[in-house]
């Protein structure tokens, strides 16, 4: 598999709907394609929505795409003049970011298509009222029981983010497969759409627009929880091991404002396991972390649960166990 398949970033975040920008809409009139559902444009067009996205079935599939535009408007495409407005684009060559032009004398409209890679899961993106989206991106993952062929993906990223734990990889690879799953039997009838089995899906987070198109994505092969943004960039907790349903400890993984690692974060005392949901970094740099050890207390085996608030440039540290 092509590595720019597992993590890509489609464009500058100050480039999604800049408010600086102007758009003359009307140049657009319609965006039509042949393509069956879900394997077609998403969301549906308006004039109002710049970015669209495309999750092909198949490696071989072609989008067919007829734009009805303005008389006399001509049409670009990656900033080359296009000799007609039917415009194909191919699944191969992606992940893309295809992007339109579309000038009449001193008037211009712009807009883009996202290509996504066929191990994406589909895009279902139902807009009912494009005026009552506020601005902002969001947030997301999908969990998706990778098929064997993808399991050396999940050993990857247990090495990639875990080198320290050497000793407990097997034991983590099976406690990542057998959540895999128990997981979907847990939440298969929160599914809104049975999925194709026949592809080859990835589990994936990521962050689009306000309207549901990708900005950048990222595979996430051991499971990722908490993927939120902060004071310096994003962050998001990589999950060693699930020691039960909805239970992710590991270690939380900074990124910087163009997605990449600029470091972890864990409870670095003995025999503690970082719990991921709820990391907090706030903007005094004071770093909020719980987790549990085992231990014995009065000759029984327990559970505690600790509470981690540190601050390096204050030079700080509370460190508190609950029994």
């Amino acid at each position: 598999m092509r590595k720019q398949n597992l993590e890509f970033k489609f464009t500058d975040l100050e480039q999604v709907y800049n408010v600086n920008e102007k758009n003359n809409t009307s140049l657009l009139i319609d965006i039509k394609s042949s393509n069956e559902d879900p394997y077609s444009l998403s969301p549906a067009f308006e004039s109002v929505i710049e970015r669209y996205c495309w999750v092909p079935k198949n490696n071989s599939d072609v989008l067919s795409l007829d734009l009805s535009v303005q008389k006399d408007t001509k049409i670009y495409l990656n900033n080359k003049l296009a000799d007609s407005s039917k415009i194909k684009i191919s699944a191969k060559d992606g992940p893309q970011e295809y992007n339109f032009l579309f000038r009449k004398d001193d008037q211009i409209a712009k807009y883009s298509l996202v290509c996504l890679p066929v191990n994406f899961p589909p895009l279902n993106i139902n807009i009912t009222n494009s005026s009552m989206v506020a601005d902002g991106n969001i947030f997301t993952s999908v969990f998706i029981v990778p098929k064997v062929v993808h399991w050396p993906l999940i050993i990857r990223d247990v090495i990639k983010y875990f080198p320290e734990l050497k000793r407990y990889y097997i034991k983590y690879l099976y406690q990542n497969i057998r959540t895999r799953i128990n997981i979907p039997k847990i939440v298969k009838h929160q599914t809104e759409k049975k999925l194709t089995k026949s592809r080859k899906y990835l589990p994936y987070i990521m962050m689009l627009d306000k309207f549901g198109v990708p900005i950048w994505y990222k595979m996430a092969g051991i499971g990722f929880s908490a993927f939120r943004p902060y004071k310096n960039g994003y962050y998001y907790g990589a999950v060693s091991n699930y020691p039960q349903f909805a239970i992710g400890l590991g270690k939380t993984v900074l990124l910087d404002q163009d997605f990449n690692i600029e470091s972890f974060k864990q409870i670095m005392e003995k025999d503690i396991y970082t719990e991921l949901h709820e990391f907090q970094y706030l903007d005094d740099d004071t770093v909020i972390q719980i987790g549990s050890k085992t231990h014995k207390f009065q000759n029984q085996k327990v559970e505690s649960g600790i509470i981690s608030i540190e601050n390096e440039q204050k030079g700080t540290k509370f460190f508190m166990g609950l029994y």
